[in-house]
């Protein structure tokens, strides 16, 4: 299901803008895009992978709505889910292997948000929207939110 594009930064010339990346654990960078080839910019999102053995990245169906911030994304090397988060409030679940979307919980909430930090044992991810003064926890295993901390202007975490 991967699609073969190009060989990025080809002649020293991106022809997309990168908002984040995560590391896999077979050799891959998963990342989220926008195509940024001397056009204006795209109204979509991407999300795809790069090979760092084969050089090449892979773009897959999936887009994701535009967003203002871009999106975070967050890898649970266990359940082998990527996981994706733009300021439209949703938290996107990812199967890395198809490029296909899982499942999308609804935060109810928009604007600037957070990187994604996932709990050592893959079974939550936290992330937050600074405006909003408080850090989601998502239960990985059930699919939703289970709990709203309220704090001072999380703009960005460290859970250990």
């Amino acid at each position: 299901m991967q699609n073969l594009q190009f060989t990025l930064n080809k002649n020293d010339k991106d022809s997309i803008s990168i908002y984040d990346f995560e590391f896999s654990k077979d050799n891959r960078l998963f990342i989220t895009y926008q195509l940024s080839n001397g056009r204006s910019r795209d109204l979509e999102s991407y999300f795809g992978s790069y090979d760092l053995g084969t050089k090449q990245l892979f773009r897959s169906q999936l887009k994701f709505p535009w967003s203002l911030s871009g999106y975070y994304l967050g890898y649970g090397v266990n359940r082998n889910e990527v996981y994706a988060i733009g300021s439209n409030g949703k938290f996107y679940i990812i199967n890395p292997d198809t490029y296909s979307l899982i499942d999308t919980i609804n935060l109810s909430i928009g604007g600037e948000q957070s990187p994604i930090v996932i709990s050592p044992d893959d079974n939550f991810a936290f992330v937050s929207y600074p405006k909003s003064n408080a850090i989601f926890v998502i239960d990985l295993n059930r699919r939703e939110v289970i709990k709203t901390i309220s704090v001072k202007k999380p703009y960005n975490m460290i859970i250990p």
